[in-house]
């Protein structure tokens, strides 16, 4: 059976009280204090996005990158079987991304639309004013025409079309905290 594969979203994918949970776990870590039993002090694997390929990452300024454990992977996957994207045997990897004012991700396509790799973003924040910026465009090939989306707490994107997409600059002042998850 043919399946139209297009830029998924999700409203309310993410309740609250787990983008609550996961911000903050993440700002424990942020600002060096307790605040989350499974957080600072304890270890955490952490990176930025100067890891990354230069290409995506162009100009911006640093995106913190916190891996999240798996206690709390166990609620997210939770959401995601729910919503039929994923199985209870399927592997998650999941990240909560730090986008510091003056981050942003250019145009690109996550390459993965022949593997059996899925790529899945929450927005964790729990008030997102448009004036911030860190919004997402993509390319949707059904429509040809580019769509925004503005990172709403609790809403999930899932891009099974490898559809070409970015993020607008986070405003000074602002710090977008998002979740970024990959099943296998």
């Amino acid at each position: 059976m043919y399946r139209k594969k297009y830029m998924k979203i999700f409203t309310d994918a993410i309740s609250p009280e787990l983008c609550e949970e996961l911000c903050k776990w993440a700002k424990t870590y942020i600002y060096g204090k307790e605040g989350h039993h499974l957080g600072f002090p304890n270890p955490v694997k952490t990176m930025t996005n100067a890891a990354w390929n230069d290409s995506i990452i162009k100009d911006s300024k640093p995106v913190i990158i916190y891996f999240v454990p798996d206690e709390i992977i166990v609620k997210i996957k939770e959401k995601l079987v729910k919503l039929d994207l994923i199985t209870l045997n399927q592997d998650l990897v999941a990240m909560v991304y730090v986008w510091t004012p003056g981050s942003y991700i250019p145009i690109h396509e996550d390459g993965f639309a022949d593997t059996n790799r899925k790529v899945f973003t929450a927005y964790l924040n729990q008030d997102w004013p448009i004036e911030n910026g860190g919004l997402l465009h993509y390319f949707s090939k059904d429509s040809n025409e580019w769509k925004i989306v503005k990172p709403d707490q609790g809403l999930l994107v899932y891009n099974d079309n490898n559809e070409q997409h970015y993020t607008t600059v986070s405003h000074e002042g602002h710090t977008r905290i998002s979740l970024q998850m990959f099943g296998y």
